[in-house]
């Protein structure tokens, strides 16, 4: 009899309206997490790519004002569908403050523009990476402008 083991996904959704931002987190995100990073331009996009296949994401991370689809209503949608997934938000907007963003259903929230250094204590925040995880790629420290 054949035995399947249970791999846990790798990958993380990003989704973020504006192209040249989206781009350089999906980088980031990968080059300090080691995972696949797939993006998306609209709520609505991510969010039937993720109903397509729930079960592929670990994490994702989502800009709050996008048009058509807000990142809290993403978020909404996310939870209805996988109650446990960590959505980390990420936002220039300054409306909206980390136990806001908690009290929405998200795991914690970065502020646009954000350093490498800030992204990395949000994702260990989120338990999505170690402290002391080095970066796959040995990225420096920039920073994400919004």
């Amino acid at each position: 009899m054949k035995s399947e083991t249970y791999t846990a996904p790798t990958r993380w959704m990003l989704v973020d309206d504006d192209d040249s931002l989206r781009v350089t987190i999906a980088k980031l995100l990968a080059a300090i997490a080691g995972v696949e990073v797939v993006s998306f331009s609209s709520g609505a996009a991510a969010l039937s790519a993720f109903a397509a296949a729930p079960d592929t994401f670990a994490f994702i991370v989502s800009d709050l004002d996008m048009p058509g689809m807000s990142g809290i209503e993403f978020c909404r949608r996310i939870k209805a569908v996988q109650p446990h997934m960590k959505l980390l938000l990420a936002t220039g907007s300054g409306v909206i403050t980390q136990e806001e963003a908690i009290g929405f259903g998200f795991c914690g929230m970065i502020n646009k523009p954000f350093s490498v250094a800030a992204l990395r204590r949000a994702l260990a925040d989120a338990e999505m990476l170690e402290f002391d995880q080095p970066d796959q790629a040995g990225i420096a420290p920039v920073c994400v402008a919004a």
